[in-house]
């Protein structure tokens, strides 16, 4: 009796695994994505928030968080492979990301007030520091 509930998950694993394809709903091919996409970037600005990142999911979830913030949850959608247009505390907020050096830059182009971005990707497992609050 112990076996048989490990067995049963192992085996819808399998067969979800198995169900998996490149097709959407309509059955065309899924789009290229781009590198920067479904990977941890930390944000390493300057004035970045401790343990600030990004995480733009291919289905078009974005992640948003830092150490001391909570975490946010859009959706995203994109502009070719460096284009990437979400929405954020009532404001529409467009940017470019690009290739610079070991990581990325973050390039908004919709709004004057905020800053660009210089995004890494994430190399190891890594934890908040403690905060004084």
């Amino acid at each position: 009796m112990r076996l048989t509930l490990p067995l049963i998950a192992a085996s819808a694993l399998a067969l979800a695994a198995c169900a998996q394809d490149d097709t959407s709903a309509d059955n065309t091919p899924a789009a290229s994505k781009a590198s920067w996409q479904d990977t941890l970037l930390l944000d390493t600005s300057a004035n970045a928030a401790p343990g600030a990142f990004y995480i733009f999911l291919s289905d078009g979830t974005l992640m948003q968080g830092a150490c001391a913030n909570p975490y946010r949850v859009s959706q995203w959608s994109g502009d070719g492979d460096d284009g990437a247009q979400w929405s954020e505390d009532g404001r529409e907020i467009t940017a470019t990301i690009s290739a610079s050096g070991s990581g990325y830059t973050l390039d908004f182009t919709s709004d004057e007030g905020l800053a660009d971005r210089t995004l890494e990707l994430s190399q190891e497992a890594s934890v908040c520091p403690d905060l004084p609050f």
